[in-house]
């Protein structure tokens, strides 16, 4: 999920200093002289491992140390590293966003003296913030996507965390464009392995820059643009391809039919897409199914010289929904013929990037009166899973719902029943939805997944 609250928007607006020479300058050259310097890398085989395969990053921390959610801290003092990514919606490069973050109202911010240094061979920017006795570090993947890793503790604590950021790497290229084995001539193939989806084809590349940064939908601020593709077969410059991503389940999608004003909401225990809400109201323009062995919808819309179609696929891996929209536009006798849906659609797939695990580590757990259960399991892909106290629910097989996993504000992903046990731990994974008529949690899909910690 992206994080909005520690953008440079947000940053800037409480750390807006002029004069930089009211930092504890004593303090910053500790730190910053020897940031200027390969960070010297200890003996750290034996720390813990957080991992985030959606984000493609992972970093150690000491053995005594605890995470909760994609926060590391020692639990005997004030020492602790957050991570979070934050808002590039324009897919600036990293000096670009670092250029437009540092200054406001062309006034200087704190973070604007920051430091570079080098962190998994990619360049970051280091600043230490006297307010929070702590570091702020920015460092950018190769897809412009930003993150920042935020400590705050002693000074003393300066040798754990130049050891934890030299552990810290990118894993595992996630988004690729390349030339695909088959036979098509002039084939391509677009994978992306943060939202676990590719497609290929041939009449169509990659755009060097996205000309629109919103979905289109009712939901927008839950939608991200990933990128945007044009022909190769027309000089129709009209004729694109954008793929966007919703964060969250279809029964939360609402569709925008940006000609008519429509929306589309979708029920997925009908399987239909009703009108402006109304769960009575069908309508003919609504999306309808499409052939195909994926789940999946397509909108139709136009004023007859454009068309304007919308492709829209569940992710039955994750709690996402892919949108791939087309527009063509005939422009005198040039009719665009190489980029449509069924084409697209033929060489789409889903791909589910389960990380192994080699063996669960079994952690102490402090936690009382959990019924026999863990206190809190880690996912393979470093999703963390608490056991839910109290009255909860239970499935089609009468188990009951026994643990949240990811956001704690959002119950969309859970355990039921137990924990299967072995050298590799096993858990069942549900995406679930409520239905408020019913007063009842409905299961989406459910995937085996491994275990890779268990506190109990």
């Amino acid at each position: 999920m992206e994080n909005k609250e520690l953008g440079f928007s947000a940053v800037a607006a409480v750390l807006i200093i002029a004069a930089i020479g009211l930092v504890s300058a004593g303090t910053y050259v500790y730190f910053t002289q020897s940031a200027k310097q390969k960070i010297e890398t200890d003996n750290t085989a034996n720390w813990q491992t957080y991992r985030n395969a959606e984000w493609g990053i992972e970093i150690k921390y000491p053995l005594n140390w605890n995470l909760e959610g994609n926060e590391m801290h020692d639990p005997a003092s004030t020492a602790y590293l957050g991570i979070s990514r934050l808002e590039n919606p324009k897919n600036l490069s990293f000096d670009e966003w670092w250029e437009n973050g540092t200054n406001v109202a062309g006034r200087a911010t704190v973070l604007s003296s920051s430091e570079d240094m080098m962190i998994d061979g990619v360049k970051a920017k280091i600043a230490y913030m006297p307010e929070e006795n702590g570091w702020h570090v920015h460092i950018a993947d190769n897809q412009n996507h930003i993150y920042s890793l935020i400590t705050e503790g002693k000074v003393a604590d300066k040798q754990i965390f130049e050891k934890m950021l030299s552990t810290f790497k990118f894993i595992n290229p996630r988004i690729s464009m390349q030339v695909s084995t088959s036979d098509i001539a002039n084939s391509q193939t677009y994978r992306n392995e943060e939202f676990g989806f590719e497609f290929g084809g041939s009449g169509f590349e990659r755009s060097a820059a996205i000309s629109q940064n919103k979905c289109g939908i009712a939901a927008d601020d839950k939608c991200k643009v990933l990128v945007e593709f044009k022909s190769t077969t027309s000089k129709n410059e009209t004729a694109k391809i954008i793929v966007s991503v919703f964060s969250g389940n279809i029964a939360d999608f609402i569709f925008y039919d940006q000609a008519g004003g429509s929306t589309y909401k979708f029920d997925n225990l009908k399987k239909q897409w009703f009108f402006n809400g109304n769960d009575r109201a069908t309508d003919k323009n609504a999306p309808k199914k499409m052939n195909s062995n994926l789940e999946s919808y397509i909108f139709e819309s136009g004023d007859g010289a454009c068309l304007i179609n919308a492709i829209i696929l569940p992710n039955p891996n994750k709690t996402d929904v892919v949108l791939i929209q087309e527009l063509l536009c005939n422009v005198g006798n040039d009719i665009i013929k190489d980029i449509n849906s069924e084409t697209i659609l033929s060489a789409f797939k889903f791909i589910d990037l389960q990380t192994a695990v080699d063996k669960t580590e079994i952690l102490a757990s402090t936690a009382k009166d959990l019924e026999g259960q863990a206190e809190k399991v880690q996912l393979a892909d470093g999703t963390t899973c608490v056991f839910m106290g109290g009255a909860t629910g239970v499935n089609s097989k009468n188990e009951r719902m026994n643990y949240q996993c990811g956001d704690s504000k959002n119950l969309s992903m859970v355990i039921y029943g137990d924990l299967t046990e072995g050298d590799v731990w096993k858990a069942n994974i549900s995406n679930i939805e409520r239905d408020a008529a019913e007063k009842i949690w409905n299961v989406l899909s459910v995937k085996t997944v491994d275990i890779a910690k268990v506190w109990r």
